[in-house]
């Protein structure tokens, strides 16, 4: 046995280590260059990551390998990798979205017949650089909608993709992105404004962010109502996108038959009866309170063809239009329509529930919502339970006659809910960017019978905020803010604010200890 185990020891001694070979593997970033690596082919990918990561500056938990179309794992090896030909590993900046993997436009998603994104504030696109540093890889989601930018492992969703656009490199898009920037201080030139009036007027952008971005610039340098009236008119048969209907719904608010107009316009491209019946409701008071009552009636016939009435209709025809009832011929038995309908979203699901409430009984309203959130799906109310005691508390304290201004309506939640604290005598003026959710709440608002309380306003706060001092006359002020809608802007709301003067110091002191309720 020792003569055996000295024998074997002298094989150890006599036989060369071997050493692996190494091969130069190619690596593609996504959207950027290439580089080198000398690799073993026995490496793991795990470690793969760790080496790149001093080429790419890209960290190894927010990397994905690919190589002839499928992901190499952790656990496994550059054994598969061919060193004769030209196919490199690609290198994704991506934390794993299955999106990315597959699809008509191959390996890192897209379409392949589309040019990167020139436009900084347009939707994000699956697969469609925008810039050098904004590679495909870092946008999730379905092509042409609702993409999620990833930097450094941070999902950032449109509107914060807005602000940080040209911080991150998107490339600037001459008619509206570098205008943007220079509006809200002295406008543009005129050839400028000319030049994006122009190309509204014959060839639009894409429906969605970038048309309202493009409206928004018109409206804020001074663009005549008749150009966004126009836009209309070309595009009878397909939807503006809802960006675009905020911003042109916040600039003819003052003129009822425009705004009516755009309602209409909305409402004919949404699938959901239920969220149809919501936005055609709205119309129908807008016209009742600009006494256009020929125009209720044609609406409301309209809406009885389709069968698009709902108990917030019924009480519409009942109070604002008690004299022309007999001339609606066709119309539902009431209640009318309970069931949004199939497809509908959890927002037009809770109305409706909330709808089960007896018309005129505000209290009844916000139980119906506060059933619909525990029991059926949850929804986000920020004055609800033990914030919504703080919040009664504070509009208590108010003098009767108090204005309250709310940044952030949503299903009118919080409204409904102040204005029982308030009292009968009080305002309060809320804002929502979105135009569906906004229709929504002024359904419930006007069915809880606090609609010469509440004013529900449609647009950014950005553009709502200077029109505030003429809404609050006399004294031009708010007694109250309540901030519940984008904390990422909270502070910029803040100084809008008080550049607008739409608060004295004690109301600024109490707002920014309110807005740290919600």
């Amino acid at each position: 046995m020792a003569a055996a185990l000295v024998e074997s020891m002298g094989e150890l001694s006599l036989k060369e280590a071997t050493v692996e070979q190494t091969v130069a593997v190619q690596f593609k970033i996504s959207g950027l260059g290439c580089f080198e690596l000398e690799l073993e082919p026995s490496t793991t990918v795990r470690d793969v990551k760790k080496l790149a990561k001093e080429q790419c500056n890209i960290e190894p938990e927010h990397m994905r390998l690919i190589y002839n179309g499928r992901e190499l794992k952790a656990a496994d090896t550059l054994d598969c990798y061919d060193a004769e030909s030209d196919a490199p590993v690609q290198l994704f900046f991506t934390a794993g979205h299955a999106a990315m993997v597959g699809g008509g436009g191959g390996t890192g998603g897209g379409p392949r017949n589309r040019g990167p994104q020139l436009n900084p504030f347009g939707t994000p696109v699956r697969g469609i650089p925008g810039s050098k540093s904004l590679r495909p890889s870092r946008v999730s989601g379905r092509a042409g909608g609702m993409g999620l930018i990833r930097k450094y492992g941070i999902l950032m969703k449109r509107q914060e993709f807005r602000e940080k656009a040209i911080e991150i490199g998107f490339v600037t898009w001459s008619s509206t992105a570098e205008l943007r920037g220079q509006g809200s201080e002295c406008g543009p030139a005129f050839g400028s404004r000319v030049k994006l009036k122009a190309a509204l007027e014959s060839s639009r952008p894409r429906p969605g962010l970038s048309l309202g971005e493009a409206l928004w610039a018109l409206a804020r340098w001074g663009g005549d109502q008749a150009s966004l009236g126009r836009m209309v008119d070309r595009s009878p048969s397909e939807p503006l996108g809802r960006n675009a209907y905020a911003i042109m719904l916040r600039s003819v608010r003052e003129d009822a038959d425009a705004y009516v107009r755009l309602l209409r316009h909305m409402a004919s491209y949404l699938q959901n009866p239920g969220l149809q019946a919501a936005v055609l409701n709205s119309a129908l008071l807008r016209l009742c309170r600009a006494g256009r009552h020929e125009g209720a009636c044609e609406l409301l016939r309209d809406m009885a063809t389709r069968e698009l009435w709902t108990p917030v209709t019924f009480k519409i025809q009942a109070e604002l239009l008690a004299g022309e009832a007999v001339a609606i011929n066709g119309r539902p038995s009431a209640p009318g329509r309970v069931d949004p309908g199939l497809g509908a979203h959890k927002y037009t699901k809770a109305a409706h529930h909330a709808l089960q409430a007896p018309p005129g009984d505000p209290k009844a309203v916000l139980e119906r919502l506060e059933h619909f959130s525990r029991d059926k799906g949850w929804l986000k109310f920020g004055a609800a339970g033990e914030k919504g005691s703080v919040i009664d508390g504070a509009v208590k304290f108010l003098r009767p006659d108090a204005s309250v201004v709310e940044l952030g309506t949503f299903l009118g939640y919080s409204a409904i809910r102040m204005a029982l604290s308030l009292g009968s005598s009080g305002r309060i003026i809320t804002i929502e960017y979105d135009p569906e959710v906004a229709c929504l709440a002024e359904n419930l608002v006007f069915y809880a019978g606090l609609d010469s309380m509440v004013a529900v306003w449609i647009g950014s706060t950005e553009d709502a905020v200077p029109d505030l001092q003429a809404a609050l006359r006399p004294s031009g002020r708010a007694d109250l803010v309540y901030m519940d809608h984008n904390q990422m802007i909270y502070h910029e709301d803040v100084q809008r604010l008080e550049v607008c003067q739409s608060f004295g110091r004690r109301e600024a002191a109490q707002m920014k200890a309110k807005k740290k309720v919600s």
